[in-house]
């Protein structure tokens, strides 16, 4: 061992003194093999986290501080606090280019009892067919607890069922980190030829359901889907 070089030679030392030289070398060799760097992370970067374009608190109306962000193509972060958010209606995102970021299951999005209608509707909403693509949003890292009325679909636009979220004709949209409850429908839902989704990493349960029904069309080759989401007992 390369210890032993360090130790001065044997010859003429008498064993006190070999004792002590032994015991001021190992601080030394403690310390130099506990300061050794640690092993490099494998894989890639973790990718950075976009800073918050606007906050909101819990209270506060979420669609106005949807409709108060910049307008236009330049990508946006809103994030909600953590605490319970009322809703009283669909909250609607029809720009593109957004991420709407809670804290985690204790940012919850609540739909008010008896109301029938999606917690969350990302695209066009007023029309049946919708009139345009919705590109780049994600809903990432909250709770939505929808409602779960008499009926499966909104009563004044029969076309948009009561899910948690609605995704219409979307194009690179990710739902992740999702704790969804209470769903008159899908509580995850998307159509209209909605493409390039990633669903991940969401718990979702208590969907109330009249039949099943499929709304999407036959898939272009390009389009992807990634789907870990867990689906428990309804």
């Amino acid at each position: 061992m390369r210890m032993i070089a360090l130790l001065p030679p044997l010859t003429g030392i008498r064993m006190p003194q070999l004792a002590r030289s032994v015991s001021a070398l190992l601080p030394l060799l403690v310390a130099t093999a506990c300061s050794a760097a640690p092993p490099a992370k494998s894989g890639p970067p973790d990718a950075p986290v976009a800073a918050c374009t606007a906050k909101v608190r819990p209270g506060q109306d979420l669609q106005k501080a949807i409709d108060k962000l910049p307008q236009g193509d330049a990508p946006a972060v809103l994030c909600l606090e953590k605490g319970e958010f009322p809703l009283n209606g669909l909250v609607s995102i029809h720009r593109g280019n957004l991420v709407l970021r809670g804290k985690g299951p204790t940012t919850v999005l609540r739909m008010a009892d008896g109301v029938q209608q999606p917690a969350l509707v990302v695209g066009d909403y007023e029309n049946q067919q919708p009139t345009g693509v919705i590109r780049n949003v994600s809903i990432e890292d909250m709770q939505i607890v929808a409602s779960t009325g008499d009926k499966e679909f909104m009563p004044e636009r029969p076309y948009l069922s009561n899910s948690a979220v609605v995704v219409r004709s979307g194009q690179g949209i990710r739902l992740a980190g999702l704790q969804v409850n209470k769903c008159r429908s899908a509580c995850l839902l998307s159509e209209y030829d909605t493409r390039e989704i990633t669903i991940e990493n969401n718990d979702v349960s208590g969907a109330i359901w009249d039949a099943c029904r499929s709304t999407a069309p036959p898939r272009s080759p390009w389009s992807t889907t990634t789907s870990t989401t867990t689906w428990l007992q309804a």
